[in-house]
């Protein structure tokens, strides 16, 4: 079975390898909540939010040349969430079907304190991840990391190239330390999967293709990021993908490594944001992606499950756009760049005039 054959399927028996890979083995628990949820889901049309990223921090110590996280700048008057909040939401979240949860920043490895909020989202009861640039990632994290029940490490790595990674990272000695990092994973039997971003322009150098080779010689699955024309790059669409360079892509994932957002979807193949997975950003705003900076809610406010179960009531999401919204459609980004251009903090409420009319615009019809 190839990664494009069934998303259904293939993200079902994604999870079942990585239960089946793990060094320890998820609780009969996680793994009874998952055969239950997919069930549920995919027989009787109940809804699941089955992914949930969370960004604990926007702190961190690379500069990126595309960091989406330049929005922290402008979202910094709020409050950031405390880790019994977090248990709160933990909860909340496994009442609809949460089954993998992300922790990722900024840098996460930065707190300190990090292992309280993992064990905030009781690991036993889910797919635990932590994604890191791999800079502070030492074989002491790891013992820590594993010791509170992570179960995954997912890094970033752009190239194969050491000079070219750096530059791209912002950082001198980025490439080394990522390796290493990695190196360190895989020998403490974590489930080790490499973030890639890839660009029209990014596509075509030697470095990365020999870099999707040697995941693949390693046997190491990676997720190739397309390139949004916001953030750091944002005004630069020649940055964003063809059809040609998503199809070449998309040949890369039906080798058995490669896996992009949109084949990991249990209900239909496509854009799931909201649909089956949400982002909470430090100060609370739930939103669609990372990229889509639209709050449909505040947990300083509202329970997860009430600003998760509006939206898919009102009938804006749920909707599995074929393609990835940020990095394939052009019109959509120019539009979302002209919505954030009317608000000096983001992200945009969705119960706002502008909000609102932007979410009917592209959601609130079939794809």
């Amino acid at each position: 079975m190839t990664k494009t054959s069934s998303g259904q399927e293939t993200a079902f028996l994604r999870i079942i390898r990585r239960i089946l890979k793990a060094n320890r083995p998820h609780s009969p628990l996680a793994i009874a909540r998952g055969a239950y949820w997919f069930l549920c889901t995919r027989f009787f049309g109940q809804p699941c939010l089955k992914y949930l990223d969370v960004a604990l921090d926007y702190r961190c110590n690379m500069k990126c040349e595309h960091c989406f996280a330049i929005y922290s700048l402008r979202t910094q008057n709020g409050h950031r969430l405390t880790v019994e909040q977090y248990r709160t939401i933990a909860k909340d979240a496994f009442a609809v079907g949460c089954l993998h949860v992300n922790l990722q920043g900024g840098e996460p490895l930065l707190m300190a304190d990090l292992e309280d909020y993992v064990c905030a989202f009781q690991p036993d009861r889910c797919h635990l991840s932590v994604t890191t640039n791999g800079y502070l990632f030492t074989t002491e994290w790891a013992k820590r990391l594993k010791k509170s029940g992570v179960r995954q490490i997912v890094f970033s790595l752009d190239s194969l190239d050491e000079k070219e990674h750096d530059r791209f990272r912002g950082l001198l000695g980025a490439y080394t330390r990522v390796m290493e990092g990695i190196r360190i994973a895989r020998e403490m039997r974590f489930a080790v999967t490499v973030n890639v971003t890839v660009s029209h322009a990014s596509l075509k150098e030697k470095n990365q293709r020999d870099l999707f080779a040697w995941l693949h010689q390693e046997r190491i699955p990676y997720n190739p990021i397309l390139a949004c024309a916001v953030g750091g790059w944002s005004g630069q669409p020649s940055l964003m993908v063809t059809p040609e360079d998503v199809a070449f892509v998309n040949s890369l994932c039906t080798e058995g490594c490669a896996q992009r957002d949109v084949h990991a979807s249990w209900v239909h193949q496509g854009c799931s944001a909201t649909a089956e997975q949400a982002y909470i950003t430090p100060y609370g705003d739930v939103i669609p992606c990372p990229f889509i900076q639209i709050s449909l809610g505040n947990l300083h406010k509202e329970r997860l499950g009430v600003i998760w179960r509006r939206a898919i009531q009102q009938g804006l999401f749920g909707r599995y756009h074929p393609r990835c919204w940020v990095a394939e459609e052009e019109g959509f980004v120019k539009e979302l760049k002209n919505l954030y251009s009317h608000y000096s903090h983001l992200p945009v409420p969705s119960d706002s005039s502008e909000g609102r009319e932007f979410l009917v615009r592209f959601w609130g019809k079939k794809n």
